[in-house]
């Protein structure tokens, strides 16, 4: 006998969700994590995860609804003039101490460089014909910050480095892990 969409469902998620762990298999095969303790909130739904440019998300649909949910913003819920954020920048990785508030300038803040870019660098341009030194610069609340002009592509991307820092604080993407603590 077929068995119904809701028992599909259930079948699924039971299959597809370590309680232990917080692990839970996307439909995609990938694998999110949640606490342990939101398994229960989080269960009902079968997650799918949908790609953008330098991460993945876990999203489903609740029970009888047409709109898509966030598995992030159902843990989070939402709150006015702000979003969720990944601190570590892995949309799968919805465990509560990776998830914040931030408004929409500090979730930009902690986006990685741009994959695909010659420049290793965020917030650091090559030198060009018309500019023969390697320059830097930051975008804060529609504010473009100009930081100079440098020698070498390392001392932009530190010059960069602080002015994150300065603008961002805790959500600053840094080029150099170790130009936090300094």
């Amino acid at each position: 006998m077929a068995k119904t969409f809701a028992e599909r469902r259930k079948m699924h998620n039971e299959s597809a969700i370590c309680r232990e762990t917080g692990a839970i298999t996307l439909t995609s095969g990938a694998v999110c994590f949640v606490d342990p303790d939101d398994i229960d909130l989080v269960s009902h739904v079968v997650w799918s995860e949908v790609k953008s440019l330098r991460t993945s998300y876990a999203y489903g649909f609740l029970p009888g609804s047409e709109v898509r949910l966030f598995m992030h913003v159902l843990l989070m819920g939402q709150r006015d003039g702000f979003m969720v954020d990944h601190r570590d920048g892995n949309g799968l990785n919805n465990v509560r101490s990776n998830l914040r508030w931030a408004t929409s300038s500090q979730n930009q803040a902690n986006k990685r460089h741009q994959r695909g870019n010659s420049n290793p660098y965020k917030g650091v341009w090559p030198p060009t014909g018309e500019h023969p030194h390697w320059r830097a610069g930051i975008t804060c609340d529609g504010v473009r910050y100009y930081l100079g002009n440098f020698a070498t592509p390392e001392e932009a991307a530190l010059a960069y480095d602080r002015k994150a820092k300065e603008l961002f604080g805790e959500f600053a993407k840094l080029n150099f892990e170790e130009s936090r603590d300094s």
